[in-house]
C-alpha cells in the first residue's frame, strides 16, 4: 500500500486549505498515534489528507460535496488504496463488483465516478418524492 510521507502530507494539506493547516497539524500530533491500526498501520489521517486534494478536485468538478465523499470512503474503508476482499470497493454501497486487492489512481477516479453517479441517483429521487426540499447542501 503507497502511503503519502509526511512530507507529502504537509504540502498536500498546505495546497489545498493553508487556513486548517495549523489546526491539523496540532490535531495529527495529538490524536494520530491513536488512530493507528492495532497492526502499526499508518494512520486514517494520513491515509485521507494524502488523497483530499485528488478527492476535492473531483468532488468540484461533478458538484458533489468533498466532505460526503471523504467521509465515506474513511466509515467504509479507512481510505485506503485498497478494494476490500468483499468485492463491494472503497465506498462498500455501489452495486458493482470491483477486484480485490490494491488499486491505482484511476481506479480511484473510476470508483468516484461510480459513487457521483450513485449520489445523484439518490438526490434525484429524494427530490422527485421531496419537491420542496432545499436544493442547496
Amino acid at each position: 500500500m503507497q502511503i503519502a510521507s509526511d512530507a507529502v502530507y504537509d504540502i498536500n494539506i498546505k495546497a489545498g486549505h493553508p487556513e486548517y493547516f495549523a489546526l491539523l497539524k496540532e490535531f495529527r500530533a495529538t490524536h494520530d498515534k491513536e488512530m493507528q491500526t492495532e497492526y502499526n498501520q499508518p494512520s486514517i489521517l494520513t491515509n485521507c489528507f494524502a488523497h483530499y486534494p485528488l478527492v476535492n478536485e473531483y468532488a468540484r468538478k461533478t458538484n458533489k460535496p468533498t466532505p460526503l465523499i471523504m467521509a465515506m470512503w474513511f466509515m467504509e474503508s479507512s481510505c485506503r488504496m485498497k478494494n476490500p476482499d468483499n468485492r463491494d470497493g472503497l465506498f462498500q454501497i455501489i452495486n458493482n463488483d470491483y477486484e480485490p486487492g490494491l488499486i491505482q489512481r484511476a481506479d480511484l477516479h473510476n470508483q468516484l465516478n461510480d459513487f457521483a453517479v450513485f449520489m445523484e441517483r439518490k438526490w434525484k429521487r429524494f427530490y422527485s418524492r421531496n419537491p420542496e426540499a432545499p436544493r442547496e447542501l
